[in-house]
């Protein structure tokens, strides 16, 4: 273990010898928390992984082992929790010390930090301002700016927490089936409502971080959109050793964070939502369990892709409603490289009134087949219950998972499940291109007879999604996504029901679409 003590300073130098001699560096995070840090980075043609921990002051333990440079490149495009940092470091001798004076490119182009590694914490830093002897090799006439960091620069307000600020903006275009307009509409029952090309800012996003204490934080996100701004997710977290409490609105700790824009449909379906829970995880080795209490989420509409047109059934945001009711999650995870197992099981009551009469008895008309639309609270099945799981697998630089969840409300059964594959790759000339290829469905009723899709209802629909994506990173701050959704919706139409009613059959609804997205992160 090595003991690392080290001051670091913001500069402003206007001059450069560009005689002195620097290696390219790149680097991301795969872990920052309260506790450590772990870094990975390539410098020249040699790569390192180092774990700092993350104390307060200048003096930091540090372990750093060489890896493999292919190991490297792959963590840093695909499993870094931050932005990739790219900069110049130069060696700069200086008073029997040696500077590492870094030049940021990209989006952090134009800083500069200088830093130095002392012996003990009471060491004087040496350094001139306005002398006549070069420092950092700049010259007389160049003023040198010093200001004192450390780690990252949070905002400290009077009372003395650290406010972390950071947001996302996402710009996109969509084409949905191609060209609109009345010389293109069509005679069927079911039409896609705008079929022409348009773009949208589909959110603006700002995340505060409040920092109590090394294991109490604070989160929420503000989200913007036409309609005005809400809070999308704020929760207090509290994170030590190898234990996880969260208490707030967040979605279940089943989601996965999207690499694409596009859900799953099980993902819009069952973990999209956001839940008002106190959520608690423990880690013993490889082996991960939690549990969770939450208000439960009401049954809503959503759209299965960008598209509008034809809405899913999913468990929706939690909001304030009469007669909530609460739903309880177990959960457990596994991790052996290269594999990667997920289980879970959540269980309580429809809500009463908004769940078990607005969703399932006025909007299917089959469920009076097997409950009378008549029937008390008291007396109804309000049951409620989904579980799945999920599992992973690291090969040859390419992740692939697989996904299944079943869920029962009431006497509605539902399930889907998907299986996606990873990979950056290079094409032509463009280096790290993200390309995903998923496949999956949503599905009513799947092994019964009791529902049946009805043309009229979207909502009873069997779908199916092959998703097909490309991803560009710009910059550490700045993303271009390409995303084509093959969407096939079976809507249970017969051609005698066509005959008999004098339309057009349609037993299927191709709602294709293409999204092209520029992702602004700062």
């Amino acid at each position: 273990m090595h003991l690392e003590i080290e001051r670091k300073f913001l500069v402003k130098i206007e001059n450069w010898d560009a005689s002195i001699e620097g290696v390219l560096y790149r680097q991301g995070y795969l872990a920052i928390n309260d506790k450590n840090v772990v870094r990975v980075r390539i410098k020249g043609d040699i790569a390192t992984i180092t774990v700092k921990s993350n104390e307060i002051g200048i003096s930091r333990s540090e372990h750093e082992y060489e890896i493999p440079l292919h190991d490297a490149d792959y963590l840093i495009n695909h499993l870094c929790v931050s932005r990739i940092i790219e900069k110049t470091r130069y060696k700069v001798p200086y008073k029997g010390k040696v500077w590492d004076v870094d030049e940021f490119h990209g989006d952090n182009n134009g800083l500069w930090l200088a830093e130095i590694e002392l012996d003990h914490e009471q060491e004087d830093v040496l350094f001139m301002i306005k002398t006549t002897k070069p420092f950092l090799y700049i010259p007389v006439i160049t003023t040198l700016y010093i200001t004192n960091i450390f780690g990252s620069s949070p905002i400290n307000i009077p009372s003395g927490v650290d406010v972390e600020i950071s947001g996302e903006v996402e710009v996109e275009f969509v084409d949905v089936e191609g060209r609109g307009g009345a010389s293109y509409e069509d005679d069927f029952v079911k039409k896609i409502e705008t079929r022409s090309p348009y773009t949208q800012i589909d959110k603006a996003v700002l995340d505060f971080k409040l920092l109590y204490s090394k294991n109490i934080s604070y989160r929420f996100s503000l989200r913007f959109d036409d309609d005005g701004a809400y809070a999308d997710k704020h929760y207090l977290k509290y994170e030590k050793d190898n234990t996880r409490i969260e208490l707030g609105k967040n979605r279940p700790r089943i989601a996965l964070k999207r690499e694409t824009e596009g859900y799953p449909l099980i993902g819009t379906a069952y973990w999209k939502g956001r839940q008002y829970h106190i959520d608690m995880e423990k880690k013993y080795g490889n082996l991960r369990v939690g549990a969770s209490f939450a208000l439960k989420r009401p049954l809503e509409y959503d759209d299965a892709a960008e598209d509008k047109s034809f809405r899913m059934l999913v468990y929706d945001d939690g909001e304030k409603v009469d007669g909530q009711t609460s739903e309880l999650g177990l959960r457990a995870s596994y991790k052996l490289s290269p594999f990667k197992i997920q289980a879970w099981y959540y269980t309580g009551k429809l809500i009463d009134d908004e769940d078990w009469k607005k969703r399932l008895h006025y909007d299917f008309d089959y469920y009076a087949n097997v409950e009378a639309d008549d029937i008390l609270n008291k007396d109804a099945n309000v049951n409620h219950f989904w579980y799945g799981g999920r599992a992973e697998l690291m090969v040859l630089g390419s992740l692939f998972r697989g996904e299944y969840i079943y869920s029962e409300d009431g006497f509605l059964p539902r399930d889907g499940f998907y299986f996606e594959g990873r990979r950056t790759v290079n094409l032509f000339s463009v280096n790290n291109l993200f390309t995903l290829v998923r496949y999956g469905q949503m599905r009513i009723d799947p092994f019964g007879n009791v529902f049946y899709p009805l043309l009229k209802d979207p909502h009873t629909w069997k779908r199916s999604l092959v998703t097909l994506a490309l991803g560009y990173n710009f910059t550490s701050y700045a993303k271009l996504k390409v995303e084509y959704y093959f969407l096939d919706e079976e809507t249970g139409d017969t051609k005698e029901k066509a005959i008999e009613q004098n339309r057009n059959y349609q037993s299927h609804v191709d709602d294709n679409q293409l999204l092209v997205q520029l992702e602004l992160n700062f």
